[in-house]
């Protein structure tokens, strides 16, 4: 019987990272009670995945600090600012690999043959058929 090849690697049948304790993982630079609250929930949600090892601190250090200015920028109803840092963490959400959806998605669509067709969608759309 032919083997498929190297079994992926998961959470359930890896050993843990050598020398990797959730406990000893410190922001890099200090921050205040709402960064430090989501920092440890990012901590969890990466540590869960089996990703924590994977990631550079200063980047979930910087999320964290991201999201608890975005939450205050919030209560303060300050639009400009909600804008600028919710581009910002979702840019340090998909570094994290915490999100698989793009900030800015774009569906360009091909014509066949628009010369041809009569009707004003067909031109602007591939079907197969």
């Amino acid at each position: 019987m032919a083997t498929r090849g190297k079994k992926p690697k998961t959470l359930s049948n890896s050993a843990p990272p050598v020398g990797l304790k959730f406990e000893d993982i410190q922001p890099t630079s200090i921050l205040n009670a709402e960064a430090s609250a989501e920092f440890s929930r990012l901590c969890t949600v990466l540590f869960l995945r089996g990703t924590l090892e994977r990631v550079d601190i200063a980047v979930l250090t910087e999320c964290a600090r991201v999201t608890a200015r975005l939450d205050q920028a919030y209560k303060l109803d300050e639009t400009k600012v909600i804008n600028q840092f919710t581009t910002q963490r979702r840019g340090l959400l998909r570094e994290l690999g915490l999100t698989l959806q793009p900030s800015r998605s774009v569906v360009k669509t091909v014509a066949k043959n628009a010369k041809d067709a009569d009707d004003p969608i067909a031109g602007k759309i591939k079907l197969s058929g």
